[in-house]
């Protein structure tokens, strides 16, 4: 996949969402591309946000042998129109954790099982021993 087709792609897999969600649009099946700018688990996750949607998108979940066009249908048919728009979660990691990984040279993964080992006193003491000086001073 080149940088010139993903963001194409996923500005399609955005439209399919809301063509299920709100415009109810059969068009898309229509498509030439349908098949390869569908992604389930991408419209899956976009519809578990919300409370109407999320055991129909779980129920795809659990099905994922259902050709695309399928899927598709059956959220187009099962949803009722609505707006459904929310903010995706993202993966945040905490500045402990990351001062433990780097303190113990671990994985962020590993150090986040290890946050849990050490008192807010020993948490502190990592992050002096990591400060590399600047204007910022250190917080508790």
């Amino acid at each position: 996949m080149t940088p010139h087709t993903a963001p194409e792609k996923s500005k399609k897999v955005f439209e399919y969402l809301k063509a299920v969600s709100l415009t109810k649009q059969v068009d898309h099946l229509n498509d030439v591309d349908f098949e390869q700018h569908y992604i389930p688990w991408l419209i899956n996750r976009g519809l578990s946000y919300h409370e109407d949607a999320v055991l129909s998108a779980n129920m795809m979940n659990e099905r994922p042998w259902l050709s695309l066009a399928l899927q598709y249908r059956f959220l187009l048919n099962t949803l009722r129109a609505r707006s459904r728009w929310s903010k995706w979660l993202k993966h945040t990691v905490s500045e402990d954790v990351l001062s433990m990984a780097e303190y113990y040279g671990c994985s962020v993964r590993h150090a986040k099982s290890l946050i849990d080992l050490h008192t807010p006193d020993q948490l502190v003491y990592v992050r002096a021993r990591l400060y590399k000086g600047g204007s910022v001073p250190l917080r508790k």
